[in-house]
């Protein structure tokens, strides 16, 4: 194994190693000493706020939320400067960012509720301890145990994705994370709606001149008739204005922070991740749903003639990274659901290979992208994609994400 394969085998075990050891930490600590889940359980959760703020952070994914605030303002802005269109653009941004905000939540609630498991699990022991006239080494005992299971059934589920450890480690501290992140969202939900819009109340002051009868008197021994005169008055006013409030920065902010701390996409299969996976012609990479039936079919006929194997059909094609020089599509890459064909001309060996034949993966170069491959048997194969760096990276994700 070369060392660059060495050290992507490294990558992808060393994230669910340090989240059983930061798990098993706190198990171990509370079941030698029950009562520190006082500050085991604190300190779980400092951690993986901390972390989760750096992840943000490193990962430049605070700018979503920066630009989220700011996509509000300027729509709050606008409606005040075209009031009615601007009341349905308003209308219409904070339904958008509920509706998103509510989909993350959806998505939160398996995390939530596993971390509530453990939860249960880590302070269980300590509480009963505090309440009992005797601690109980039993239910400690039994607690520890169903926890440490749990936690290694997470871990091999962690390590199952092949994420690098950076991400592994944000998927873990938002998984303890779920729950105070699905109140939060509950509560900036409800704050946008009560703050969408604000009403203000002015008073204004007038003054109008008022025709006012005098009757006829007498001044003394002369008659005065009587007469009209008009006299000032102060009226006073009160008008309400409807006016944008704060709700739409509030959902807005909420939805950002869904968005990022959403972990969804590293959960479904990757034909499905439509933001990660879908076909974009200018990076040569194709997928099923929007596949160009005509290079694949050139691509397929080439490789049928030049391989000693079962015939491919098209309908069983995935993925199809299309690395022809001169022509259209009779060189490349093709998945399926079990396996990868790699025909790239003379250069390079055409290969046919299992995708639960592959050990590790990994991709390097910075002209082009050369994508190594090990498989069980030691065996290596490598391949140069030269048509699109951003489409080879695809490619490799896709099998990083693939292979079992």
């Amino acid at each position: 194994m070369t060392t660059e394969m060495e050290s992507e085998v490294k990558r992808t075990a060393a994230g669910p190693l340090l989240c059983f050891i930061i798990m098993m930490s706190a198990g171990v600590a509370i079941f030698v000493m029950p009562a520190s889940f006082l500050f085991a359980v604190p300190a779980l959760v400092l951690f993986s706020m901390g972390y989760f703020i750096y992840y943000l952070i490193h990962t430049g994914q605070h700018k979503k939320i920066l630009s989220g605030i700011i996509t509000s303002l300027v729509i709050t802005i606008l409606v005040m400067m075209i009031p009615v269109f601007g009341w349905i653009a308003l209308s219409l941004w904070i339904f958008y960012n509920i509706l998103r905000s509510l989909k993350t939540i959806k998505n939160l609630l398996p995390g939530a509720l596993f971390s509530a498991i453990l939860f249960a699990l880590l302070v269980t022991p300590g509480i009963h301890n505090f309440s009992a006239y005797s601690p109980s080494a039993q239910l400690s005992l039994i607690c520890f145990i169903a926890y440490t299971s749990l936690t290694v059934i997470y871990c091999l589920r962690l390590n199952r994705l092949r994420l690098d450890t950076q991400t592994t480690l944000f998927k873990c501290s938002m998984m303890w994370l779920s729950a105070p992140m699905i109140f939060l969202l509950v509560v900036s939900i409800v704050a946008s709606v009560r703050t969408a819009f604000r009403a203000q109340t002015s008073i204004i002051q007038s003054k109008i001149k008022m025709p006012q009868q005098v009757s006829g008197y007498m001044r003394g021994n002369t008659a005065v008739q009587g007469y009209t005169r008009n006299i000032t008055q102060t009226i006073t006013t009160t008008s309400t204005t409807l006016l944008p409030g704060s709700g739409a920065v509030a959902a807005s902010a909420a939805r950002s922070l869904g968005d990022t701390t959403s972990t969804e996409g590293l959960n479904r299969d990757p034909w499905h991740m439509n933001d990660v996976t879908s076909t974009d012609k200018t990076l040569h990479f194709y997928r099923d749903d929007e596949m160009d039936t005509l290079k694949l079919g050139k691509f397929l006929t080439s490789l049928n003639v030049s391989i000693k194997m079962p015939l491919l059909r098209a309908e069983d094609v995935l993925f199809y990274f299309d690395d022809t020089v001169f022509g259209s599509g009779d060189r490349g890459v093709v998945i399926t659901r079990s396996e990868m064909i790699c025909d790239l001309g003379k250069a390079y060996k055409c290969f046919r290979l299992e995708l639960s034949d592959i050990k590790a993966l990994s991709i390097s170069g910075s002209l082009n992208k050369t994508i190594k491959i090990l498989t069980h048997h030691s065996a290596q194969h490598k391949f140069t994609l030269t048509q699109s760096n951003k489409g080879a990276e695809k490619l490799f994700y896709v099998l990083n994400t693939l292979i079992p």
